[in-house]
């Protein structure tokens, strides 16, 4: 689910349940979201591959389900890791 934002004032760990649940169904075969668009936006633009985005979804679910709480905002590294070989005077 995209939300246009994540406020405070919800239950994020009743949400998080809820989420934990839904995922860990053997039917469904599928792991449960809840993120607000920006944070959509940039796992989707600093993701190279469907693998990666794949990943860190899945490294993200497994975050929620560890902390028992869905209030979290993935943080992603913008521009080149430190170990690319790049001119350092590069943009």
């Amino acid at each position: 689910m995209v939300l246009s934002e994540m406020h405070a004032f919800v239950d994020w760990k009743a949400v998080a349940a809820e989420v934990t649940t839904a995922s860990e169904n053997e039917f469904r075969r599928a792991l449960f979201h809840v993120l607000d668009i920006q944070e959509f936006a940039n796992l989707a633009n600093n993701c190279t591959d469907a693998e990666t985005f794949s990943n860190r979804l899945l490294q993200r679910w497994c975050f929620i389900k560890e902390r028992e709480n869905a209030y979290i905002r993935a943080q992603h590294r913008i521009g080149p890791s430190p170990d690319d070989h790049q001119d350092e005077n590069a943009p």
